[in-house]
């Protein structure tokens, strides 16, 4: 697959730091997280809050 280098930057940051996680330890991970947390059951999490948490978390 051919991929551009930011692109390839962005995952290799991303592996960095959230590669050691299993699947069940980033489910507990992002159910913590204010958009699953402020979100009622069954309902889609709005992009804005996800964009929002990212930006104050991550970034």
């Amino acid at each position: 697959m051919d991929i551009d280098k930011e692109t390839e930057k962005i995952l290799t940051e991303v592996y960095n730091v959230f590669g050691e996680y299993s699947a069940c330890g980033l489910r507990n991970l992002t159910h913590t997280e204010k958009p699953y947390v402020e979100t009622k059951i069954n309902n889609v999490i709005p992009q804005d809050l996800m964009k929002e948490s990212f930006k104050e978390n991550y970034v």
